[in-house]
């Protein structure tokens, strides 16, 4: 069942020329160099600390590891994440 809702769903992004992210409830992850992670469509923020952040997003959760890390920006869409990232790991 899940299957057919999935691509039922790619179709329908297809076919009304929309980001399947968008459609899907799909998290989008972008690395800018070692220093921000932009994140959007997340759900929450389930730990954090200097050295790591742990961010529910859906169906999958993020850690993000590092030094001095530091939430810049939150809201109920994106999520910006400062300092020296060392490692990204969808859980």
């Amino acid at each position: 069942m899940k299957e057919k809702k999935q691509k039922l769903l790619e179709k329908t992004s297809a076919w009304l020329d929309l980001p399947q992210d968008a459609v899907m409830g799909l998290f989008k992850v972008e690395l800018m160099g070692d220093r921000q992670v932009h994140i959007e469509c997340y759900k929450s923020i389930l730990h954090c600390e200097e050295t790591e952040i742990h961010i529910d997003a859906g169906k999958k959760m993020l850690s993000v590891s590092g030094e001095n890390l530091q939430i810049r920006v939150m809201n109920s869409v994106e999520l910006l994440i400062e300092g020296f990232i060392r490692k990204i790991e969808i859980l």
